[in-house]
């Protein structure tokens, strides 16, 4: 993903396969840029539960909070893409998701 795409996005979600090296993720190297200007952003983490529970937060999120990423929810770790884990946290946090995006548009626009 570029750094203009990032730019134009009101919800990214970001899933990382675990265990992640930092170092070597063209996504983090973009991130750095501080592209995503209050942006709602999820994270995921996929694979290695639960030994690298963990990677995500400490890897992906910072990163994330100082390109300007608006997390609110906490990270979902699963085991593997299977559909059903996504879909219940998908619908458990859809209302917050709904308000920040309101929200943002409301800011963007008196801008």
């Amino acid at each position: 993903m570029s750094a203009a795409a990032l730019r134009e996005a009101d919800l990214l979600v970001l899933a990382a396969a675990v265990p992640l090296h930092p170092t070597c993720s063209p996504l983090l190297d973009v991130l750095e840029e501080g592209v995503l200007g209050g942006c709602v952003v999820f994270l995921a983490g996929v694979g290695s539960w639960p030994a690298e529970a963990g990677t995500v937060d400490r890897a992906v999120l910072p990163a994330v909070r100082r390109a300007g990423g608006l997390c609110m929810a906490p990270t979902l770790h699963v085991i593997d893409a299977a559909p059903a884990p996504i879909e219940a946290y998908c619908r458990y946090w859809r209302p917050i998701t709904h308000s920040l995006l309101r929200d943002r548009a409301t800011r963007t626009a008196a801008a």
